[in-house]
């Protein structure tokens, strides 16, 4: 127990010195510019198999529960643009789809430079165009991934309401509770393990899968908890009537700075953590381990 309280004492104090907040302002701006082509390319993957419109009122469904109803709207709306024009040349086309895989991947772009200064990792400057290039293709890696999640989340809710009719032969009530009890599990494990993937694959460094897990796990449980008391912040306060018509919009930007607080801060987590368990936090061969040292001027000499 002291071992942990020690762990979040000191994931707290550097926390706050390595100026998460600057850095979760930067990353709730961008995911507000990357959110419509996010969501235009995690929709067109998992059409692949699935249907798009119950993929479209997933999401929505998704994002109201998250953050609330007032912003399913903004999501519909958002949703409901095609960005690329069909009957348009290919080299419309082609830059309409490099378009929207570079803004897809700022927000993941931000999350690792943010990552990286709460782990004290830097790139290196000569081979900073290299990496860079690297980089967006991971960030756009983790934007197939979330897609490809996404749609083995809906096959199992098939699933699970194929298992729920089942049951109901038997026992509708019980059903119901076994469903709604595998759905919220079913849930917080895809929120532990795209957290997972994020602090794999997105740093400059190399973790351990069980340190990975850890992490995501620590991270999620922070999510779920900061989620309920952003809701009950949100459902306080009058952003959304303040704000007039751009309120749901005001109401996903201050949502997603908190979601990223707390997000950085299961990041912090998850490097001390590791150094607690004595293994080197190891770099790729693009980047080096940051120290910063401060030095204090004798003014009497």
């Amino acid at each position: 127990m002291k071992g942990a309280w020690r762990i979040v004492k000191e994931s707290f104090s550097s926390f706050i010195k390595e100026d998460a907040f600057t850095y979760s302002a930067s990353i709730s701006f961008y995911t507000m510019l990357s959110l419509p082509a996010v969501l235009i390319i995690v929709v067109s993957i998992a059409a692949v198999l699935y249907e798009e419109n119950r993929i479209q009122q997933e999401l929505i469904h998704q994002f109201s529960v998250l953050i609330g109803y007032n912003t399913s709207d903004q999501i519909e709306s958002i949703l409901s643009q095609n960005t690329i024009n069909e009957d348009s040349s290919l080299l419309a086309r082609s830059i309409g789809i490099g378009t929207l895989i570079f803004s897809s991947t700022s927000v993941f772009i931000s999350l690792q430079l943010a990552i990286n200064k709460i782990w004290q990792i830097e790139a290196k400057p000569e081979r900073a165009w290299l990496q860079y290039i690297i980089n967006r293709l991971l960030s756009f890696a983790m934007v197939l991934g979330i897609g490809f999640v996404l749609l083995v989340s809906l096959v199992i809710e098939a699933l699970l309401v194929l298992f729920k009719n089942y049951l109901q032969r038997w026992n509708d009530q019980l059903s119901a509770i076994l469903l709604e009890f595998a759905s919220e599990v079913i849930s917080f494990g895809i929120v532990v393990l795209i957290f997972s993937l994020m602090f794999k694959v997105l740093p400059d460094a190399k973790l351990r899968w069980r340190d990975v897990w850890v992490g995501g796990l620590i991270t999620a449980v922070l999510f779920v908890i900061g989620k309920w008391l952003i809701g009950l912040y949100l459902g306080a306060s009058t952003l959304t009537s303040l704000y007039g018509a751009s309120g749901s919009l005001v109401v996903l930007l201050v949502w997603t700075y908190y979601a990223s607080l707390i997000f950085l801060f299961g990041a912090k987590i998850t490097h001390v953590y590791t150094k607690h368990r004595e293994r080197k936090l190891e770099t790729y061969e693009s980047a080096v381990e940051v120290r910063t040292i401060k030095i204090e001027k004798n003014t009497n000499s």
